[in-house]
């Protein structure tokens, strides 16, 4: 994971806790991660796109993974413009997310 210090940032210990924020509108959707040109991908699955007038909203559950409390992988928005959404989505589909490293905070 890039993020905006580099590979990690310097106060955590390698396998520590850390929460990842990323803006819903910083968010890159694609049917595959190799049609991504971004820093970082993250595997996810469509729950729900939602129209909101002049964009998208994006409900998805990341896969591969759970939260550090040992509950479900969280689940993710991402605002989508029209030219932007990927054709056919459909709920259950797998997806990828990608982003840039400077618009990923990691606290």
């Amino acid at each position: 994971m890039r993020g905006r210090q580099g590979p990690k940032p310097a106060s955590r210990a390698v396998g520590a806790h850390a929460t990842l924020c990323v803006r819903p509108e910083s968010l890159r959707i694609a049917a595959d991660s190799q049609s991504l040109h971004t820093d970082n991908r993250l595997a996810a699955t469509l729950i729900d796109a939602i129209h909101q007038g002049d964009h998208w909203r994006l409900v998805v559950q990341l896969q591969g993974g759970a939260a550090h409390d040992g509950n479900s992988a969280p689940q993710w928005f991402a605002k989508v413009g029209p030219a932007a959404l990927p054709s056919g989505l459909t709920a259950g589909q797998a997806l990828a997310l990608g982003f840039r490293a400077e618009d990923a905070w990691v606290f």
